[in-house]
C-alpha cells in the first residue's frame, strides 16, 4: 500500500503491478471530499439482472461486493451473465469521485445465485 503522510487519500481497487491489496491515491493538495454515507443493502441475486443500487444524480461514490458464494457481475442495463465486471465472492468494487455511474447499477449471477452488498455516498 502506497499513501502519503499527513494526506487525505481514495482507496482504489487497482493496486500498482506486483502489489496486493488496496491502493492509497492521494488527493492533489487543498481536495477535500466529503459526503455522506448510506447504509446500502444486500439483494439476492440470481439469473435475471435485478438493481442493486437505483439511479441517483447526487451520488459521488458506490460501493459493490459479492457478499454470497457464487461469481456474480456488476454492470449497467442490458447486463448478462458473460458480460460487466465480474466480482468473484468477497470481492469488491469501488467507483469513486473519478468515475462513479449515477445510473441504476445492475447485478446478475453467473451459474449460481448469490448476495450482493451494495451502498453509495451522496
Amino acid at each position: 500500500m502506497k499513501a502519503v503522510p499527513g494526506t487525505a487519500g481514495i482507496v482504489n481497487a487497482a493496486p500498482d503491478p506486483g502489489e496486493y491489496g488496496q491502493v492509497v491515491r492521494p488527493l492533489p493538495a487543498g481536495t477535500v471530499s466529503t459526503g455522506t454515507l448510506n447504509n446500502g443493502a444486500e439483494t439476492p441475486v440470481s439469473s435475471g439482472a435485478v438493481i442493486v443500487l437505483a439511479a441517483n444524480a447526487n451520488r459521488k461514490a458506490a460501493i459493490v461486493q459479492n457478499t454470497g458464494s457464487n461469481n456474480v457481475r456488476i454492470g449497467s442495463l442490458g447486463l448478462t451473465a458473460n458480460t460487466g465486471l465480474r466480482l468473484i465472492p468477497n470481492a469488491i468494487a469501488i467507483f469513486d469521485e473519478d468515475f462513479v455511474d449515477q445510473g441504476d447499477i445492475y447485478a446478475i449471477r453467473e451459474t449460481a445465485d448469490s448476495i450482493v452488498f451494495a451502498q453509495e455516498i451522496v
